[in-house]
């Protein structure tokens, strides 16, 4: 984290690196057809030690960018988990200047829609960001626990989606 950088122009840390090359490295993306991230260079930082042992190009997508938090000064941890709880809890509000969580949730289905609209992929991997994939995958299930779904979450966990139904849940 790089108080001086927007959020979203942030970089993986050679940890995340580490965590992504271990992941690459299990083989369980090997199948994959198509892999897209986000347009933030954390998910295509993530995704490349994956795309570069299966040799499979990546497409960046800023429908599947994180929730946007705006570009308000850099808070202290517990102050950003106060908006983060905030801004899951009460999906149609603006938090603080953020997009609303409602908001990303739609922009992140649709991008899902267009995505198996236009290509046809059979298997994709989608490289994203923890508020909007607990967003998600809480709406497939069905639950309003957004935040501790997100509190639960590791860096590099995934989850299995199948006609819109969770296979393999993120936590």
């Amino acid at each position: 984290m790089d108080p001086s950088v927007p959020a979203d122009r942030w970089h993986i840390s050679e940890k995340g690196m580490e965590s992504a090359r271990v992941l690459a490295s299990s083989g369980v993306f090997d199948n994959v057809d198509m892999i897209v991230t986000s347009a933030e260079d954390k998910a295509y930082e993530t995704a490349m030690p994956i795309a570069k042992r299966i040799d499979v190009d990546i497409t960046r997508n800023s429908s599947f960018n994180e929730m946007n938090r705006g570009t308000g000064p850099f808070t202290s941890h517990e102050e950003y988990l106060e908006r983060v709880h905030s801004a899951l809890s009460v999906p149609e509000s603006s938090i603080s200047g953020w997009e609303t969580a409602a908001n990303a949730l739609r922009r992140f289905e649709q991008g899902i829609h267009n995505i198996e609209s236009e290509t046809g992929a059979r298997s994709l991997l989608l490289v994203s960001h923890g508020l909007v994939l607990s967003l998600y995958f809480a709406h497939l299930l069905g639950t309003e626990e957004v935040y501790e779904r997100w509190r639960r979450l590791d860096f590099c966990s995934w989850g299995t989606v199948r006609n819109r139904k969770v296979v393999k849940d993120i936590v």
